[in-house]
């Protein structure tokens, strides 16, 4: 079978028992997909070249040899020192390569963006329990590269300022109400006004879970916003913050951006590590 990284070895078992789950193979088909993608992700969570080959084997039946799989990591790392793809003329800019991050929520992402020597940007506005176990696993894999020679990092963060901490939380109202709507099974909506979301008939069972993306970000006044983001900033070490505010109104949202600008990013400090 050919692939993207050369030909493989596939043994074929009979279905003797009718246990296979059918597939369906084009017409002519002769190219294994999805091995380079296979191979990088079990790279990037430590596996050896020499692991990796045993574990196609036994799982998949392919007899992947430690060049192929050589060749694949190589080619990836090839591909970002020169650049794949399309070529793009940027104005302005032009000759000027842009920093490429990685951005994640889990610990393969970490890990990934440490091995790969990437800078690297944790959700945690979407993950906040695993945003300080990420980023040990980031610096734990990281590797000096072209683009950096240290660990570089981000952590992108729920941010809603305002006068006092009661309108905050009622800022809050409609990004709760959507969280739990999505993980009720619904589609996507369109944010809900902060009266919609405070006369929503919550259960206290559905009120308590619609809370729960907010622990770990920063709601409130300015003084409580301020406490919150540098408890974030020294237990995760991070060298940058990434603010995103989900507010019904744009002037909320400015306002939000304003007091933050104007009376808490000067008291936040980068902890010394």
């Amino acid at each position: 079978m050919l692939t993207e990284a050369g030909p493989v070895e596939l043994s074929v078992p009979r279905d003797r028992d009718s246990n296979f789950e059918p597939k369906i193979v084009a017409k002519r088909q002769r190219r294994l997909t999805g091995l380079e993608e296979l191979v990088i992700s079990l790279s990037a969570k430590g596996l050896t070249h020499g692991e990796i080959a045993a574990h196609l084997a036994e799982v998949y039946g392919a007899e992947v040899s430690k060049q192929t799989i050589t060749a694949i990591t190589d080619r990836v790392m090839e591909g970002l020192a020169e650049g794949s793809g399309p070529p793009i003329t940027a104005m302005p800019g032009r000759g000027d390569i842009p920093v490429l991050w990685l951005l994640g929520s889990s610990g393969f992402s970490a890990q990934l963006a440490g091995l790969l020597g990437l800078p690297f940007s944790f959700a945690h506005q979407i993950s906040a329990a695993n945003t300080v176990p990420a980023l040990a696993l980031y610096r734990q894999h990281f590797r000096p590269s072209r683009w950096l020679q240290r660990p570089y990092a981000m952590v992108a963060v729920s941010a809603i300022c305002a006068d006092i901490d009661e309108r905050a939380q009622w800022l809050s109202g409609p990004a709760a109400l959507a969280f739990l709507q999505l993980r009720a099974g619904g589609a996507p909506q369109p944010l809900a006004s902060p009266e919609e979301a405070a006369a929503y008939p919550y259960s206290q069972r559905e009120r308590a879970f619609a809370r729960e993306p907010f622990a770990g970000q920063a709601v409130g006044s300015p003084e409580t916003v301020r406490r919150q983001l540098a408890g974030l900033l020294e237990r995760s070490g991070t060298d940058e913050l990434m603010l995103t505010t989900p507010v019904y109104d744009i002037k909320d949202r400015i306002r939000s951006f304003e007091l933050i600008a104007e009376k808490v990013a000067a008291g936040l400090h980068k902890p010394d590590r």
